[in-house]
């Protein structure tokens, strides 16, 4: 900034050279020792200073002696339009104005929109140019002959956004929102004739200076913004030197912000390698934001208590230039401490839980003969009852048993058969069954239910149906029986329609022919109560039913179609709903989907009839020969 001030200054004094009078120009005053190369050196040492004071006793300094002039003063306003000499320098004959606050009784009311806009006042002499009497007295009273005023501005929309943030709202009168200050030299003893060049320099120079100020201001909210982060904040230039280290860090690590910073953060944290975190600084300096999280560092804080290290996650992310350039990379570090040893306790919970919720199913799968032998005992003595002479009141005692009976030990039997598959221990028996069959049975099992609601029972295969599969009768039968009673169940007038449709899987090598592998698709449609779309889900979990109401009017556990889903699952297959409930006052069915997997059981006369079909290949013949074998090798020999 300071060395684009230096190039503009020079364009000036070039472009403005033939115009000025020798006597009172710059290259006049070369001839006095006040060359190009002072004005350099001004603007250089400024630009050197270490911080703000400095910068402010350095342009007085360099400003009084390069006009040879008695005093320079920086003048700063506060909040109440008040002001105070902050930065001072003055010869040793005339009085020293540092840290006193001047009150210009006239000043608020002529000249705060009169600097504000930027002008300059020149006095020449207060005994012969216009002054106001108030400020007239009060130059007097200081011994100024001769004076130049300068405004010291910055950036109003910049700086009073921040300050408000800080501070509330108009924090500061709007009239101050951009004027700083002033710049003020004095010549005390005799009147000076200022020149346009003395002039131009001073007024380039305060415009620096506001800019400084601006700057400074900007940087000194900047920190506070960093400071008031409950994160640990870290920024780093390209050669991993630290910049910035702020309060949070200072409390977390131990390490003063005045021993860390231009130091080399992987020397000062050595431990930084250890956990592989040099990767994530170089990194951001790729410009790369990346995290870095759950790892322990062992910071003062943490090493303290003992702990070996408090968890964090880290944030990076390059620093980046106007330009688009990476200057450097910066790491926002979050202690996350409390939130890791919550999440580790709620794991070691969980396992406990889990822990206990397995214990819990072993036992019941383990005895789940223990618990069915008494039921059964209970209902076949009930049965046996019911043969003897009993009298009408006593016979419908026992059928209540019986009834009863049945009921829980259909409940226990659901609740083992949960308990078997969470355990791993329930297993499927793989033998072949007409899939015909099994359908029969499960209509007979609800024939009486339907005829008793006048509901018929339809079926519909497809053509491709094989004749035998493997698989487990007795369980798909349960499958399907569950289906069709919650279908009968909820239907009240109407009739409940069972489709099966077969589909070969065909692999990249089969033959069509023999194809043994099968997905065969169950629908149970009924004309029943139907269900929203969003409580479908609710059908398949335990002890869980669409609506509490249909558990009061139709009964039921919840565990049905819980099991079914499971059961389902082991077959390779899925199941699901689709129904949209009641809609534009009309009752839409809903469709129960099952799907297994299954293989299609060969008889050895089905095996030749393709043997001895008319595409005569002997692949296909060594193929079909092996598949004899291997069925025959794990049991499953064809049938004549």
């Amino acid at each position: 900034m300071f060395l684009k001030a230096l190039y503009l200054l020079r364009i000036s004094i070039t472009k403005m050279s033939p115009l000025i009078n020798p006597e009172t120009s710059w290259f006049a005053i070369h001839n006095q020792g006040k060359s190009l190369g002072q004005i350099s050196n001004i603007i250089l040492r400024i630009h050197q200073a270490n911080n703000l004071t400095e910068t402010l006793q350095i342009t007085v300094d360099e400003v009084r002696q390069f006009l040879q002039t008695d005093r320079v003063i920086i003048y700063q306003l506060d909040k109440e339009g008040l002001g105070q000499v902050v930065t001072e320098s003055v010869s040793s004959e005339w009085q020293s104005l540092k840290n006193q606050e001047i009150q210009d009784p006239c000043f608020p009311d002529n000249c705060w929109q009169y600097y504000s806009m930027g002008h300059t006042k020149i006095i020449e002499d207060v005994n012969e140019t216009s002054v106001e009497t108030c400020y007239l007295k009060l130059l007097k009273q200081y011994q100024v002959r001769s004076s130049i005023i300068l405004p010291i501005l910055y950036d109003r929309k910049t700086l009073s956004s921040l300050d408000a943030y800080f501070h509330g709202k108009d924090a500061l009168p709007k009239h101050l929102n951009s004027l700083w200050g002033l710049m003020i030299i004095h010549s005390c003893a005799d009147r000076r004739s200022w020149s346009t060049l003395d002039i131009s320099f001073l007024q380039k120079l305060s415009t620096q200076i506001g800019s400084i100020i601006q700057k400074n201001k900007l940087q000194r909210l900047s920190e506070r913004l960093i400071d008031s982060s409950t994160d640990g904040i870290i920024a780093f230039d390209r050669d991993l030197k630290c910049i910035t280290w702020n309060r949070v860090m200072e409390e977390i690590s131990g390490i003063s912000r005045s021993k860390i910073l231009d130091q080399m953060v992987l020397e000062m944290l050595p431990w930084l390698y250890e956990i592989r975190e040099d990767y994530y600084l170089l990194q951001a300096l790729q410009g790369k934001s990346v995290i870095s999280s759950n790892k322990r560092f062992p910071f003062f804080d943490a090493q303290k208590d003992g702990h070996g290290g408090s968890y964090f996650e880290a944030h990076y992310s390059p620093l980046l230039e106007e330009t688009g350039d990476v200057i450097g990379g910066i790491c926002i570090l979050r202690n996350i401490t409390k939130q890791e040893i919550t999440q580790q306790l709620l794991e070691q919970a969980k396992n406990v839980a889990e822990s206990a919720n397995r214990s819990k199913t072993d036992f019941l799968a383990s005895i789940s003969h223990e618990i069915r032998t008494p039921m059964n005992a209970v209902i076949g003595m009930a049965g046996l009852l019911l043969d003897t002479n009993l009298s009408q009141e006593q016979r419908s005692y026992v059928e209540s048993i019986l009834q009863g009976g049945d009921t829980l030990l259909t409940l226990i039997n659901d609740v083992l058969d949960c308990a078997k598959i969470e355990a791993g221990k329930f297993e499927l028996e793989q033998y072949p069954f007409s899939l015909q069959t099994c359908l029969q049975e499960a209509q007979d099992l609800l024939k009486v239910q339907a005829l008793s609601k006048q509901i018929n029972l339809n079926v519909r295969l497809s053509s491709n149906i094989p004749n035998l599969i493997i698989g487990d009768i007795t369980r798909l039968r349960q499958i399907l029986v569950n289906f069709l009673s919650n279908a009968v169940k909820f239907t009240t007038l109407g009739d409940v329609n069972i489709r099966v449709v077969a589909t070969p899987i065909l692999s990249p090598c089969s033959i069509r022919a023999i194809e043994a592998k099968y997905l065969i698709q169950f629908s149970v449609e009924d004309a029943g109560i139907g269900i929203a779309p969003n409580l479908i889900d609710r059908l398949f979990q335990p002890f869980s039913q669409a609506d509490s109401s249909i558990t009061r009017q139709y009964g039921g556990t919840g565990l049905g179609l819980a099991i079914c889903r499971q059961l389902c699952e082991l077959m390779g297959g899925q199941i699901w709903v689709e129904s949209r409930g009641f809609v534009r006052g009309k009752v839409h069915p809903k469709i129960l989907y099952l799907t297994i997997r299954t293989v299609r059981y060969f008889t050895l006369q089905s095996l030749q009839l393709v043997m001895i079909a008319p595409v005569q290949s002997s692949l296909i013949n060594n193929w079909l020969s092996l598949l004899v074998a291997n069925m025959m090798k794990t049991g499953l020999s064809p049938v004549r």
